[in-house]
């Protein structure tokens, strides 16, 4: 003889709809950590290699063009720290 034991778990969206909550929270605590390390990285740059101290300041025109670029889709975060500035890459190497 088998026995079949039927059962129901109530309230299961609910604990779903609040993993997904936390779920979303995390994932904005983790964008705002790589956006305050991007800046942070940004300010580096400028003030420990643009400011004199590796490259001499002549124009400023550099040091001003180096910025941070997000992008949020889905599970990923990312950020780019550069410059458009074409001379930049003979600085580099």
């Amino acid at each position: 003889m088998t026995a079949t034991i039927l059962t129901q778990i109530k309230g299961t969206d609910k604990v779903v709809k609040g993993l997904e909550r936390r779920d979303t929270a995390a994932m904005g605590a983790v964008e705002r950590a790589v956006k305050t390390q991007a800046l942070a990285l940004v300010a580096y740059i400028k003030r420990e290699k643009l400011s004199d101290q590796v490259l001499h300041v002549r124009s400023g025109t550099l040091r001003r063009s180096i910025t941070a670029r997000f992008e949020s889709t889905g599970s990923e975060i990312r950020a780019y720290v550069g410059t458009n500035v074409k001379y930049a890459r003979i600085h580099e190497y």
